[in-house]
């Protein structure tokens, strides 16, 4: 990140007690996978990624007394989700802070939209989301600016993510051939299979960056998440002997040893290993809990994921189809149905 960032981070660190970040989809998910998976020393909490007043109400009860800094996430600001999540804040927040509350806030988004309106009517700070969809923004301030608030060293993530050995671009072919020969026999289903529940919104990122990257032109292959060992016993026996339609992926997760983690890690092993014996085409990666290790796995993926759609004959940076269920709620709340 640029030092101009790196001084706004320190900022919130020292004024204030928790960040709030609005976000949905790939605004959201890659640096929520990070920090739920790395040791933090800041809470960072998550909303705008769904209609669920209960939850707001709650997370806001839970830390209104505290000093609270709002981050607005959205390249246009436009999604239905963003703009009812802002709603909701700014009112909180003009009880709270009063005539200054915009001065509490910090926006990512484009040089132009709703949200860069909204910042500049209010003189919000603000920083620019780059022009890529967000799916493939975790390695750009969009991820990067919630993780190092939130206390990950995220120096060491782009390290881990600029791991350009020749070894490292060996298996992003691999694994984007293996994904694509597994569709070309009738795979049309995948297992993303995280070993412990920590791993599990790493596993929700991939999902949201492979499903809205292929899903196009009736192609693609269903991801779906699981967490071993927990899911084994709700989807294990459909896996081993069910319709032969799964591929899998397993991220096996390294903690420090002890009697607990040595199950996981021959648990993993085993499954692996009986999947394939059942003819379930199985891709197994190793993930340290690490920024190093993590930003490794994070450009992995985004690499391997362009890779695959070129092989299957797809655009991997568009998303028309998230389009139609926006122009339906468009179209009930124009009538005035809600």
């Amino acid at each position: 990140m640029e030092q101009k960032t790196k001084e706004i981070v320190a900022a919130i660190r020292r004024d204030y007690d928790v960040m709030f970040v609005i976000g949905i989809g790939g605004s959201y998910a890659g640096s929520k996978a990070a920090i739920e998976l790395l040791d933090t020393d800041f809470p960072v909490v998550y909303i705008g990624h769904g209609f669920e007043a209960n939850t707001m109400d709650q997370l806001w009860e839970q830390y209104r007394t505290r000093r609270v800094k709002l981050c607005i996430i959205s390249k246009s600001g436009q999604t239905f989700e963003v703009v009812a999540a802002l709603n909701y804040m700014e009112t909180k927040f003009r009880t709270k802070y009063g005539a200054d509350f915009a001065q509490h806030m910090i926006a990512i988004t484009g040089a132009k939209g709703k949200l860069r309106d909204y910042a500049n009517e209010h003189k919000i700070q603000t920083l620019l989301h780059p022009d890529v969809g967000g799916r493939y923004s975790v390695l750009t301030v969009v991820g990067l600016f919630p993780m190092a608030v939130a206390g990950i060293d995220t120096d060491e993530i782009l390290k881990g993510a600029d791991y350009n050995h020749n070894q490292e671009k060996a298996l992003i072919t691999e694994y984007a051939k293996k994904r694509y020969n597994a569709y070309q026999i009738g795979k049309r289903v995948e297992v993303m299979a995280v070993s412990m529940a920590a791993a599990q919104q790493f596993a929700d990122w991939y999902q949201q960056l492979f499903g809205e990257s292929e899903g196009k032109d009736h192609k693609g292959i269903w991801t779906s998440v699981l967490v071993y060992s927990r899911d084994l016993h709700s989807m294990g026996q459909f896996i081993q002997e069910g319709s032969p339609i799964i591929c899998e992926t397993i991220i096996k997760v390294k903690d420090p040893c002890n009697q607990l983690a040595v199950m996981n890690q021959v648990c993993i092993d085993a499954v692996a290993k009986a999947h394939r014996d059942a003819g379930v085409p199985v891709t197994k990666l190793d993930l340290a809990r690490t920024p190093y290790d993590l930003g490794r796995l994070f450009n992995l993926f985004l690499e391997a994921c362009v890779l695959y759609c070129k092989y299957l004959g797809v655009n991997a940076f568009n998303q028309p189809g998230v389009e139609a269920y926006k122009k339906e709620m468009r179209n009930l709340l124009n009538e005035e149905k809600y």
